[in-house]
């Protein structure tokens, strides 16, 4: 049985070449998206939001800074937040985490929950602010209020191992929860985790078998394995060798191999085995398009 929780980290940084994205579109973890909304403030002579947008995309990093300088000074939040990613990731300019920091800062203020997950992490690393895990858990706090699934995940994960914070599993049974619902899969399967050991709520095989389902479905190995040693355990689901053969050898073509599938060879006959096999290449089959 896997029964460690898939670790939760600060973020890191962002690719170093991201492209430009619509504002619905949420921020991946470690991946920080552009905001392409129109100047909040009058321009500056000579600034343009959609000039320095474009010049950005162009791989042009003076002119994106020479249109998006004098709109952030002005207020504008979408120009703030994009230079800010161009100082994290060092684009044109030397990387300084102190500038992006201070542009990511009144976005942040304004609610952004993008620039929240991002403070988060940068408190969390102490990059370009001095370290502090309790400002960190704040905005992470504030992203996941607004369902930053990210910010969930890692707000959950500082919870769980009681990083820079006081331990709380409640907490974080919580916050998992609410990722896995968005669909994070470490989340899933943390949260699976937690129902099968009693962490933080009431053991709950059922449940636990649910969202290793969900994660494994994504797959994620540990919750394969996992899922396979609840079908041959009869735990959380009825009893079922081929389901357990099925998943443990999708398990094993992920790359976590578990002995209880050669135990199932004695339990299964050379047909059942057979047809577990075919299910476990249809399946990853389907999931490899």
């Amino acid at each position: 049985m896997f029964n460690r929780p898939a670790t939760s980290t600060a973020p890191g940084k962002p690719a170093r070449r991201t492209r430009a994205a619509s504002v619905t579109i949420a921020a991946s973890l470690g991946t920080l998206l552009l905001l392409l909304t129109p100047p909040t403030f009058a321009a500056e002579p000579g600034a343009d939001f959609m000039t320095g947008f474009n010049a950005y995309e162009n791989g042009d990093y003076a002119q994106a800074l020479a249109h998006f300088t004098p709109l952030a000074e002005r207020g504008d939040s979408a120009a703030q937040y994009n230079l800010g990613l161009i100082y994290s990731e060092g684009l044109g300019v030397a990387e300084d985490p102190v500038t992006a920091a201070r542009w990511f800062t009144p976005v942040a203020e304004k609610g952004n929950s993008r620039a929240q997950f991002i403070l988060g992490g940068m408190y969390e690393r102490g990059e370009g602010v001095g370290q502090n895990h309790d400002t960190a858990t704040l905005w992470y706090l504030k992203a996941a209020e607004q369902g930053h699934m990210y910010a969930q995940y890692h707000l959950a994960g500082k919870y769980y191992a009681g990083r820079g914070i006081a331990q709380n599993l409640p907490a974080a049974a919580q916050w998992y929860s609410r990722a896995a619902q968005l669909g994070h899969v470490n989340a899933q399967f943390n949260l699976g985790l937690m129902y099968e050991q009693g962490l933080g709520l009431a053991k709950n095989e059922r449940s636990a078998f649910k969202w290793y389902q969900l994660a494994a479905e994504q797959g994620f190995a540990s919750a394969q394995t996992n899922l396979g040693l609840m079908y041959l355990e009869g735990r959380g689901v009825s009893q079922d060798f081929q389901r357990a053969y099925k998943w443990l050898s999708i398990a094993r073509a992920s790359g976590a191999h578990h002995p209880a599938l050669e135990i199932l060879t004695d339990k299964l006959s050379i047909n059942e085995i057979a047809q577990a096999q075919e299910q476990a290449r249809s399946w990853q089959t389907e999931h490899s398009r």
